[in-house]
């Protein structure tokens, strides 16, 4: 039997050999430039990529730096954002440009932590950031990573309650040290096309052999309640 480091390690790697096949490709991946990273966080909030998509681009054509953001008319950010209706969150977006620059110096803070004081950034943007523009080990645990985690490992999460402690600490050991960003990505793209709250691919889930739970092959598609 597998101690419990070993079934990290087996699932990170097959979730990575995984994801080098499937990966999904959008034009803020990789996310090396924080201000990139941040921007796309923020754009992606309660909007599907699919819609996020030109907006971003358009974004930073418009603004390439931190710097063309803080000195943007309002008016026009609001413009640029209502087609995805978020319209308000353009001032927030320009708030935490200007809050870099002059608590920053104009850059990003590197660590989770740091980046969660800044406007606009919560607990999984914050981790999006760091791991992706500053390969730090933290977390980007949304309702994909939940679902995962619930069904793999059997840690009970809610989304409402957001994750626990537990279910943080599990994601931590099973990222392989120096591929973060790496990993936190093949988690969000086999949540969204294998691991689906509807309709999940268990017949052909590559990561079945690390499932020591009753719940591959049922029918309870739900995540566990805590």
């Amino acid at each position: 039997m597998l101690s419990r480091q070993e079934r990290s390690e087996q699932f990170a790697s097959l979730l990575l050999r995984w994801f080098e096949e499937n990966k999904r490709e959008f034009p803020w991946r990789p996310a090396r430039n924080p201000y990139q990273a941040a921007i796309a966080e923020i754009l992606l909030q309660k909007t599907s990529a699919t819609n996020a998509r030109p907006i971003y681009e358009q974004f930073i054509r418009s603004y390439p730096t931190i710097h063309d953001l803080a000195a943007a008319e309002p008016e026009a950010l609001v413009r640029l954002l209502r087609p995805l209706g978020i319209p308000r969150r353009a001032l927030l977006i320009q708030q935490l440009a200007k809050e870099v620059i002059a608590k920053h110096g104009g850059e990003f803070p590197d660590t989770e932590e740091m980046l969660r004081s800044l406007p606009g950034l919560g607990p999984y943007s914050a981790g999006a950031v760091a791991s992706q523009a500053f390969s730090r080990r933290s977390p980007m645990i949304d309702i994909n990573v939940m679902r995962i985690f619930g069904r793999v490992f059997s840690i009970p999460s809610s989304p409402r309650a957001g994750p626990p402690k537990r279910l943080r600490e599990a994601v931590l050991e099973a990222m392989p040290p120096g591929d973060e960003a790496r990993f936190n990505l093949a988690l969000l793209d086999f949540g969204a096309l294998v691991c689906r709250k509807r309709d999940p691919q268990c017949a052909t889930c590559p990561l079945a052999t690390c499932v020591t739970t009753t719940w591959l092959g049922t029918q309870k598609y739900h995540l566990p309640r805590a």
